[in-house]
């Protein structure tokens, strides 16, 4: 029975000593550790997978900013003095974020290529791919994220160029009233702005006309191929030859003789003149 002190207060008894106070630490240790594991208030209904990518999406902030891993961590976890194997858990800490924040990237970059396969399908032309594309892109990062907002005013603009302006609109309404970026919230209000804003309404004698470049090209073709011909024959000037141009302009390359005769006289002399150079 647990005895009762001034006041009516109902004291403790000593905890008790040997294996038992051991049993007692360790349900102890067991129970702060599993408060530990809790999502913390706030975070209800997240799972662990949830809570990593949060921590590790802080952490690849961190190192975008220049930061090392360990100077992250630091900051994460707070500089405090370990034992060795708690530097060993802190260690396995720090290269399970690496890998996750690896996971991460990846992830994001296919889902910022469907994005931009979106854009580039609307700058041909191609439309309809391009809203299917932007609704892709919005279901892999999230209708509230900020990649998810920006696709989602892509997809305005598509269904704008489809000719849907009812879904625009109410796009472009939702997106106001309801998103969580302020980037995002404040481009579709200008955007909306612009399409509820009245159409000024233009008359055919207001409106400015361009010729058709075509036209224009073969008119200009017809005046220069007009001119040319009217100014005649181009009298180009003289300028005095050199030496050199002069010869070989006059140049003639010899001509071989074909007559035997000639040919045999030629040898016959060719001879004479080899046997007395052998008598002097």
């Amino acid at each position: 029975m647990a005895a009762v002190g001034p006041m009516g207060a109902h004291l403790r008894p000593p905890p008790p000593i040997g294996i038992p106070c051991l049993r007692l630490r360790e349900a102890k240790a067991s129970r702060r550790a599993r408060h530990c594991r809790r999502p913390r208030a706030g975070a209800a209904g997240e799972s662990e997978s949830d809570l990593l990518d949060k921590v590790a999406a802080d952490f690849a902030r961190g190192l975008d900013a220049g930061m090392s891993p360990d100077e992250v961590l630091d900051a994460q976890l707070g500089k405090l003095n370990l034992s060795q194997a708690q530097e060993g858990y802190r260690n396995k800490i720090k290269m399970k974020l690496l890998e996750r924040v690896g996971e991460l990237r990846q992830k994001q970059r296919k889902e910022n290529r469907t994005f931009e396969l979106g854009k580039l399908a609307y700058s041909r032309g191609q439309y309809d791919a391009a809203s299917k594309l932007f609704q892709n892109a919005v279901a892999k990062v999230g209708a509230n994220t900020l990649t998810g907002g920006e696709a989602q005013l892509w997809l305005a603009l598509a269904y704008q160029a489809l000719g849907k302006e009812d879904m625009c609109l109410e796009l472009y309404k939702d997106l106001k009233e309801n998103h969580d970026c302020k980037s995002v919230r404040k481009q579709a209000t200008s955007l909306l702005f612009i399409m509820e804003a009245p159409k000024l309404k233009i008359s055919s004698e207001e409106k400015v006309k361009i010729p058709v470049l075509s036209n224009l090209e073969r008119a200009t073709g017809r005046a220069r191929y007009s001119a040319s011909a009217s100014a005649g024959p181009v009298k180009r000037r003289k300028y005095k030859q050199s030496f050199e141009e002069k010869f070989w302009e006059n140049y003639k390359p010899p001509i071989q003789v074909s007559n035997k005769y000639v040919w045999a006289a030629s040898a016959m002399v060719l001879l004479s003149l080899a046997w007395y150079s052998t008598t002097l």
